[in-house]
């Protein structure tokens, strides 16, 4: 059993509840609620980087994300060790915008609800160190006073689309280790077995048994990857799943800590690393919501120009920053 199987189930009691009226605010003359959502993409990592580099960017020609599993095997590049791409941390560039969201966020900078953060009733990390390393440097600081209050979840449906090596995870062992303050139980479907697979991996995805794994990325031109990717119909099956989880959610105000591909998928926009917005959940009748059910799922070729797009803008900050040394 995954996290997918847990979703369905999850979803099902969710539809109950709603015909029985238990999770519809506007039953009984109550009035509708107003439910936000604080969006925060995760920092700058490694792979970031890496695919900021030339020849280097999504699809193109011989691409890679296979590293050597030392710096003592085949290479003399540190920047080539699988260890800074697998489940990719944040690099020392992701760090340093880490905290310069938590001083937006104490200037009250950030958006036009400087006091947004103390309305915060729950945060929601994806369980991908960067995303968790991003909560930590630039969240947790102005919770820290209420962290018994403000429960914080790790989420496996919150993950990366699995795309590549770095959007692989690590086992819950390992993670509350290092976040010991996260709770990594609740919406984790095997707790007796803290080792187990809880990110996407084609070949324990139940719904694609007998199923032949078929290339979604790039291949025509020599590129090679470490792991399957997810197909676009089990991601987007996974985000209705998220929408879901977060529309049974009582609390009024909600922090994500997430990835590009699941805001892009949940809201329709595009967000720069350690970026941060308030998004109102709820449609209350006047078009105000910004999240939809039914995503806004992208092919496989605006993917592949946004991404590009986005690289680009790191490659020519990285350039500037050299300059600046």
């Amino acid at each position: 059993r995954n996290v997918y199987t847990w979703s369905s189930i999850f979803i099902n009691n969710h539809l109950l509840r709603l015909r029985e009226g238990k999770d519809d605010d506007s039953v009984n003359g109550l009035k509708k609620r107003n439910k936000r959502i604080v969006l925060i993409r995760h920092g700058c990592t490694y792979m970031n980087e890496y695919l900021s580099k030339p020849g280097c960017k999504w699809g193109d020609a011989n691409f890679t994300d296979v590293f050597p599993t030392s710096t003592l095997d085949n290479s003399s590049d540190e920047t080539n060790d699988i260890s800074l791409y697998l489940d990719t941390p944040l690099s020392n560039r992701g760090i340093k915008q880490a905290n310069e969201l938590s001083q937006r966020i104490q200037l009250g900078k950030d958006n036009d609800e400087p006091d947004v953060i103390k309305d915060i009733d729950l945060i929601i990390v994806s369980p991908l160190t960067r995303a968790l390393q991003t909560m930590e440097l630039g969240l947790l600081p102005h919770i820290a006073a209420d962290a018994k209050k403000v429960p914080i979840v790790a989420l496996p449906l919150a993950a990366e689309r699995l795309y590549l090596i770095s959007d692989v995870g690590k086992p819950t062992s390992e993670l509350s280790e290092r976040f010991p303050y996260v709770d990594f139980e609740s919406e984790f479907s095997n707790n007796n077995n803290q080792d187990y697979h809880w990110w996407y991996t084609f070949d324990n995805d139940a719904t694609v048994q007998n199923t032949e794994y078929v290339e979604w990325r790039p291949i025509n031109e020599g590129q090679t990857y470490a792991c399957k990717g997810e197909p676009s119909r089990r991601f987007h099956r996974r985000m209705v799943s998220l929408y879901d989880w977060l529309d049974a959610r009582t609390e009024s105000t909600i922090a994500l800590v997430t990835h590009w591909g699941v805001i892009q998928w949940l809201i329709g926009q595009d967000f720069q690393n350690c970026e941060m917005r308030i998004e109102s959940f709820d449609d209350n009748g006047d078009d105000n919501a910004s999240f939809r059910r039914n995503g806004f799922m992208l092919s496989d070729e605006e993917e592949k120009g946004i991404f590009s797009e986005g690289e680009k803008l790191i490659a020519n900050e990285m350039k500037e920053r050299r300059k600046a040394d």
